[in-house]
């Protein structure tokens, strides 16, 4: 019997280019014309935003993973703080890209494994969108458009990218609500679900927590779980005594036509997927449940009807804004898709309103009420803090009323003109989009690094010890939470040491739970205390000692020194207890120095119990002139602030923390001045205890109930006679 030709294997792909090739020909195009004008250059992920976290999630992840019996992560770890232990439960959780991230830099060093990921997830979105699309019995042409819109006319997700690299990969979260349309379609139509569908959807199940945890995955499972509930009580209600029989019927024939290569690998797809993240989420979801994050007023559903206009986006992009990246197109999908929106409404609202309802009642659950308990029942929104960060799901939300539009309304004659204005809106918008995000990406610019870098990474690597202490450095949340001094700092020192794969001193999550872990033994340690005096003439005696046998009972390969932050005298300290820097390099901007202090450091058993000993002393710390302020009446110069008569010194706007503290000004007439201490910008004023004064010397005492993040110390003249202060030193006083 002769073999019909199309069985073929060279035939089928003919065939299958023959109907896909014009697809696949555009996305080929618009994948590399975003990595042209968008991703170059091609190089590691290192430019001065905090996206660089990443490399130290990735790093985290691959260094501290045990995969059997289970996969499970050192919760807690030492990896960030070290040696103090914390739950990584605040890092931007981004499983997947982590993994893959740290693996290729394990085995091909660096690259640029952060854009290369980026795009597979666009070309994930957009081919994958188009066949669902296709499979559902829509048009080439209309398959293609919204495959290629949902990939790359996205505003939000783009926006995001790269400040917040962890919400640009939309791939499995985003599919997973478009197979859910596909679901409700085939229920609708009164088919049997295909068995590869349900396997696809169930993979999509999995695999979206491997993506951001806190918003995408939420936000896709969510929508899974509210498909499903909403076909089963449809069909509940339809014929209640016929239900049983349809799920046995539809899982008949689930079992009949399992047998394929295609449901074979999905399978194993599934099983990967749910061994590896299954277990570590679990885990991640045990201590996220302790976060209380509070939900921060936005005005989402404002933003929603603002068109993607040039020079009409009222949160239009501004060099030097740092929250841009929560406000441009957050929350602002742009007229095109909102007219998609309402005229899938008009067109398909008798005959598809059931079709289209549960997507739309989310989305609106989304934009107004993000808090409500339905968005809860899956454990991450305990993470979401920021409605518009679920933004980059509305171009989505509202397409698929435009989708289920019948196909006789496209035979009316209005329908081209329509779709005319509807190209030339998309075309303004997507132009506008790109335009106002790339200012926002040059903040970002990659920087390539020297050779000297490079080698530099690679030598730090094979010194002994386990660790690698920055200096400054600081230990804080993006709550507010923690020791803010030098925080600037941290996303890079977090990169360097993930390049490095060591541990760090330091540590940024998105939350903090100072009560929980073993941060409360930092501060009471009186480390905070330590970083204050970064800016004074070198560390202070009283802690020197208490460093140097800090370092003998822990396991540093090296101490890395950010010169520019610390004056001459200061590094000498250093210098003198542990000797000369081995190495100096560049990186970014900043210069950094080495110190070799593998042969100081020693790994102890029972080092936990030796950290917790170590206290450093409470000692003064003079307040430099120079981040002090004066009004219009007074003047600064190195060496001394003067104020006339009307003249006011204020600042320095430093954190403080909670404690009694003896504050002392020397000058000269120092007793014609008034003295007052406030913090939250004047707003609270401190009770001064035990003021005496001199013409030369001036002291009080305060008492801070809590920690304060701008407390300033204020001096004011009222007389006609001139003063002068030459120096204000704070010190702590034991309780």
């Amino acid at each position: 019997m002769q073999k019909n030709p199309m069985f073929f294997p060279g035939n089928r792909f003919v065939a299958f280019l023959k109907e896909n090739g014009y697809f696949y020909f555009l996305c080929g195009i618009c994948l590399f014309l975003f990595a042209y004008f968008f991703l170059s250059p091609f190089l590691p992920f290192i430019h001065k935003g905090e996206a660089v976290f990443v490399i130290a999630d990735a790093s985290y992840l691959v260094n501290n993973i045990k995969l059997l019996p289970v996969p499970h992560l050192s919760f807690p770890t030492d990896y960030f703080a070290y040696p103090y232990q914390i739950s990584p439960v605040y890092l931007t959780w981004t499983l997947e890209h982590d993994y893959l991230s740290g693996i290729f830099q394990l085995l091909f060093g660096y690259g640029p494994w952060q854009q290369i990921y980026l795009l597979c997830s666009l070309a994930i979105t957009a081919i994958v969108s188009f066949h669902l699309l296709r499979f559902r019995g829509f048009g080439q042409f209309q398959s293609t458009f919204f495959a290629l819109a949902f990939a790359f006319a996205n505003y939000a997700a783009i926006c995001k990218y790269p400040g917040h690299f962890t919400l640009c990969s939309l791939h499995w979260a985003f599919l997973g609500i478009l197979t859910d349309f596909c679901l409700l379609d085939v229920y609708w139509k009164k088919e049997h679900f295909p068995s590869w569908l349900i396997l696809f959807r169930i993979f999509l199940f999995i695999a979206a927590l491997g993506g951001e945890l806190g918003y995408y995955a939420t936000t896709s499972i969510s929508m899974g779980i509210i498909t499903i509930l909403y076909m089963l009580v449809i069909q509940f209600c339809k014929a209640p005594r016929f239900f049983w029989g349809w799920i046995c019927d539809n899982f008949n024939y689930f079992v009949r036509t399992y047998k394929s290569v295609g449901n074979y690998c999905l399978t194993i797809l599934i099983v990967l997927y749910a061994w590896f993240l299954v277990p570590i989420v679990f885990q991640i979801f045990l201590r996220a449940v302790a976060l209380s994050s509070p939900i921060i007023p936005t005005n989402t559903w404002a933003r929603l009807i603002l068109p993607c206009f040039p020079n009409f986006n009222v949160m239009t992009f501004q060099k030097g804004t740092f929250a841009v990246i929560d406000t441009v197109f957050a929350g602002n999908a742009g007229w095109f898709f909102l007219f998609l929106f309402l005229s899938g409404l008009i067109l398909a609202f008798r005959k598809n309103l059931k079709l289209y309802l549960p997507f739309t009642l989310f989305f609106l659950f989304l934009l107004f009420f993000r808090e409500v308990p339905l968005l809860k029942a899956t454990p991450f929104f305990h993470a979401a803090r920021i409605a518009e960060r679920f933004s980059p799901f509305y171009v989505l939300f509202l397409s698929i009323p435009f989708l289920s539009i019948p196909k006789s309304c496209w035979t009316k004659k209005f329908m081209a003109y329509f779709s005319g204005g509807l190209a030339f809106l998309f075309c303004l918008e997507f132009v506008t989009a790109y335009a106002q995000c790339m200012p926002w990406r040059s903040l970002y610019r990659l920087e390539p690094q020297s050779r000297e870098f490079f080698q530099a990474i690679d030598k730090i690597r094979t010194i002994p010890g386990e660790a690698i202490f920055f200096y400054p450095f600081s230990v804080h949340g993006g709550d507010g939470s923690g020791e803010k001094t030098f925080s600037y700092l941290t996303a890079h020192q977090m990169a360097l040491a993930g390049l490095v794969g060591k541990k760090m001193n330091g540590f940024y999550g998105g939350r903090l739970n100072l009560k929980q872990d073993e941060f409360p033994l930092f501060f009471s340690s009186n480390w905070n205390f330590l970083l204050q005096n970064v800016r004074s003439r070198e560390i202070p005696k009283e802690h020197q000692k208490v460093l140097l046998d800090y370092f003998k009972n822990t396991d540093y390969s090296t101490i890395l020194l950010f010169t520019d932050f610390i004056p001459q005298k200061h590094r000498k300290s250093f210098y003198s207890l542990f000797g000369l820097p081995i190495m100096r390099f560049r990186y970014l901007d900043f210069n950094v120095e080495v110190i070799d202090v593998s042969r100081i450091s020693k790994h102890l058993q029972d080092r936990s119990s030796v950290v917790r000993r170590i206290r450093f002393p409470k000692v003064s710390l003079d307040l430099e002139l120079k981040a002090l302020s004066v009004n219009d009446k007074g003047w600064k110069t190195r060496k001394q602030i003067v104020l006339k008569k009307g003249g006011v010194q204020y600042g320095p706007y430093m954190p403080l923390a909670q404690g009694r503290y003896r504050i002392e000004i020397r000058g000269e007439n120092l007793s014609v001045l008034s003295f007052s201490c406030h913090y939250l910008v004047g707003k609270e004023k401190v009770k001064l205890e035990q003021l005496k004064r001199s013409p030369e010397q001036v002291s009080y005492c305060i008492n801070l109930a809590e920690k304060v993040e701008n407390i300033e110390f204020i001096a004011r003249n009222s007389s006609d006679k001139i003063a002068k202060l030459f120096s204000i030193s704070l010190t702590p006083l034991e309780d």
